[in-house]
């Protein structure tokens, strides 16, 4: 929570080289455990996303191979540094069992990443959809994976129960969970949906994740700050906002729950 007064940008050079890499991953948490060895290990590629195998064929169709999930990475930076980063993570990434996918793959992505569908055009085929960004350490990350898809698979009508990774950490990573639920009863979607993130949010929390990584706490996840903060956190942050909004004019039950 903050009041924000000034906002400064901070701009980078143009790298002098880029250059990508692109791995299948027999399962997510062998994927999972590639990521930590290599930011580990002191490796920092700008770019690193794992895909479990319901996102491969959703987003790199052309890049489908069996049952495989996908990691992809771009290296930038001064060109001795690329050559070098990306072959020392080569060799991480064969001592993980990963083998090398097309790096097609990752410039498919540069190119597509912001293209998704409208809202209006999956209700207008009763589809009802979110995507949810949550994350936990390298430890807990895989029982927050395992337990969130499956949760979301007892939903009637769910289509898709599927998450990528997109952030990296020496102490842990996120994951970024995507539902789709398709219901003939268009009236019976926004339970759906709510039924839905409920899960996703229950189940992070209860295998040790934070329910929010870099999206913040909004409206959707309000009530659930309580699992992360504690109920004596939560009510700290009210008395601090009591203190410095006295008439509750900003952000009024937004952040945080109304005490």
């Amino acid at each position: 929570m903050g009041v924000i007064t000034k906002v400064t940008f901070s701009l980078r050079r143009q790298a002098q080289e880029q250059a990508y890499s692109a791995f299948y991953t027999r399962t997510m948490a062998e994927g999972i455990e590639a990521q930590r060895q290599m930011i580990q290990s002191g490796y920092t590629p700008p770019v690193m996303r794992q895909y479990d195998h319901s996102e491969v064929r959703r987003n790199f169709a052309e890049t489908v191979r069996d049952e495989d999930g996908l990691l992809i990475m771009v290296h930038e930076g001064p060109t001795a540094m690329v050559v070098a980063e990306k072959a020392a993570i080569a060799q991480i990434a064969k001592k993980a069992g990963l083998e090398a996918a097309p790096e097609a793959a990752v410039t498919k992505w540069l190119s597509n990443r912001n293209h998704v569908p409208s809202w209006k055009s999956l209700f207008e085929q009763n589809v009802v959809a979110e995507t949810i960004e949550v994350a936990a350490p390298w430890t807990k990350i895989m029982g927050v994976y395992d337990q969130v898809v499956a949760s979301l698979n007892e939903v009637p009508g769910m289509v898709n129960a599927s998450a990528h990774s997109s952030h990296v950490y020496r102490s842990g990573i996120n994951l970024y969970f995507t539902f789709a639920v398709y219901l003939e009863d268009k009236d019976a979607l926004e339970a759906a949906y709510f039924d839905g993130a409920d899960r996703v949010l229950k189940a992070t929390a209860a295998n040790g994740g934070t329910i929010s990584h870099h999206h913040g706490i909004g409206r959707a996840r309000r009530d659930y700050l309580v699992r992360d903060l504690g109920e004596g956190g939560v009510a700290l942050l009210q008395t601090i906002k009591r203190a410095i909004d006295p008439h509750h004019i900003m952000n009024a039950g937004v952040l945080i729950p109304d005490d």
